[in-house]
C-alpha cells in the first residue's frame, strides 16, 4: 500500500476488492485544509478518476494493463499507490504560463486495436487535465479496431463527459483518424497525441507556452533534439527507418526540422482545424503534409524536445508501411510542393 495508504477510509476513497484497485467516487474527496475555490474548480471536471503515479510526474510505466470485466467495471491492474486529485503533490500544474488565455484545450487520440492500454491512458490524461484547471474534451478516434478499443472507449464515455468516441468501421489511417477527430474539436488549443502515451502528459507544460506567450501556432514535439530525453529507444531498425525518412522529407518536401514523426503535436484550434481541413494524406506521413501546409501558409513552428518512452508494440510495417510513406511523401510534393524556409 502507497504513502497515502492512511487515508484509504477517507468518504471519497473506496477499496475495490482487488487490493490494487481504488475509485474515487465524484464529490465525495476531502477539501480539508483547501479553499473551496480551488475545490470547486478541480471537482468541475471529475466524474471518474483512477489515476496513477508515483512520487514524480506522470509515467506510462505505472499503467500495466487493464480489462473490462462482465460487470463492466473499470479495472486497473498493479497500480503503486492511490492518487487523491485534491492533494498537493501536483499543484505546481497551476503555475504554467500562459494557462489563462486558453479557456478550452481538446485532445484528440487515434486508437486502432488498442483495447489492451486506451483505458488506462484516458483516465491518466483525464486525471492530469482535471488538476490542470481547464476545460477540456477528449476525442477518441477508433480506427477501424478489430477489438474491443471503441466498446472500452464508450463505457469510459458514458461515465465521464469529456470523453467523446469517434469510429467507423474501415481501417482508414492514422491521418484520417486525426484528420476527423480534429475536425470536431471546439477546443482554443488542441492537442494531438498518441494512445499509449509514449510522450507523457506532462510534456504539455514544455509545448503551450510557446503558443500563449511565444507568438507561436503550432508547437510540435521533438526526440531529437539536443535536450531531448529519451527513456526507452526505439529499435535499431525503427531509428533507422526514421533517420532515413528524415532525410527524405528534407530533400523533397520540407527542411528545418529534427522530427516530423513524432504524434505530440500542439495547435491553435483555429489553425488545427484549418490545416487538418485541407489535408489528404491518411496514414503515417500525415505529419509532413500538416507541416509542410503551415509553413507555406506562414504559420510560426516551434520545435520543443520532449520525454519520449517507445511503446514496444509498434503498429508499424518496416515494409509496408515504409514503402507508402515514400508514396505519400511524393504525392505531397505534387499537391503541396517544396517548401522552403528554416525551423524554429
Amino acid at each position: 500500500m502507497g504513502p497515502r495508504g492512511q487515508n484509504d477510509r477517507s468518504p471519497g476513497l473506496i477499496r475495490h476488492r482487488d487490493p490494487d484497485i481504488v475509485l474515487l467516487l465524484p464529490g465525495l474527496g476531502s477539501d480539508s485544509g483547501r479553499g473551496k475555490k480551488t475545490h470547486r474548480r478541480r471537482e468541475r471536471n471529475r466524474s471518474l478518476v483512477g489515476a496513477r503515479i508515483r512520487r514524480g510526474p506522470y509515467d506510462q510505466d505505472n499503467v500495466r494493463g487493464h480489462s473490462i470485466s462482465k460487470h463492466s467495471e473499470i479495472r486497473i491492474s498493479l497500480v503503486p499507490f492511490v492518487f487523491d486529485p485534491g492533494h498537493d503533490a501536483l499543484r505546481w500544474f497551476d503555475r504554467i504560463e500562459g494557462k489563462e488565455s486558453v479557456e478550452m484545450m481538446s485532445i484528440v487520440i487515434p486508437a486502432y486495436n488498442e483495447e489492451k492500454r486506451i483505458a488506462g491512458s484516458l483516465l491518466e490524461t483525464c486525471a492530469y487535465m482535471n488538476d490542470f484547471g481547464l476545460e477540456y474534451e477528449i476525442i477518441v478516434v477508433d480506427d477501424g479496431s478489430s477489438d474491443g478499443t471503441g466498446r472500452t472507449v464508450d463505457h469510459i464515455a458514458m461515465h465521464v463527459r469529456n470523453v467523446r468516441l469517434v469510429r467507423y468501421e474501415k481501417n482508414r489511417g492514422k491521418g484520417h483518424a486525426l484528420r476527423t477527430g480534429v475536425l470536431v474539436t471546439k477546443g482554443d488549443l488542441i492537442l494531438v497525441m498518441d494512445a499509449d502515451l509514449s510522450t507523457p502528459m506532462e510534456e504539455l507544460r514544455k509545448l503551450m507556452p510557446y503558443l500563449s506567450e511565444g507568438g507561436f501556432d503550432i508547437a510540435i514535439g521533438s526526440r531529437a533534439l539536443a535536450l531531448s530525453d529519451i527513456i526507452k529507444k526505439q529499435p535499431w531498425w525503427r531509428r533507422g527507418m526514421g533517420k532515413m525518412f528524415n532525410k527524405i522529407v528534407k530533400a523533397i518536401v520540407i527542411g528545418g526540422f529534427n522530427d516530423t514523426q513524432c504524434g505530440f503535436k500542439l495547435f491553435r484550434g483555429v489553425v488545427g482545424r484549418n490545416l487538418f481541413g485541407e489535408a489528404k494524406i491518411d496514414r503515417f506521413a500525415y505529419d509532413v503534409e500538416i507541416l509542410a501546409l503551415a509553413r507555406k501558409k506562414g504559420y510560426g513552428i516551434k520545435e520543443v524536445p520532449i520525454r519520449w518512452i517507445n511503446s514496444p508494440e509498434s503498429r508499424v510495417d518496416p515494409v509496408k508501411d515504409s514503402l507508402q510513406m515514400l508514396a505519400d511523401l511524393v504525392r505531397i510534393r505534387f499537391t503541396v510542393g517544396k517548401v522552403k524556409g528554416k525551423g524554429s
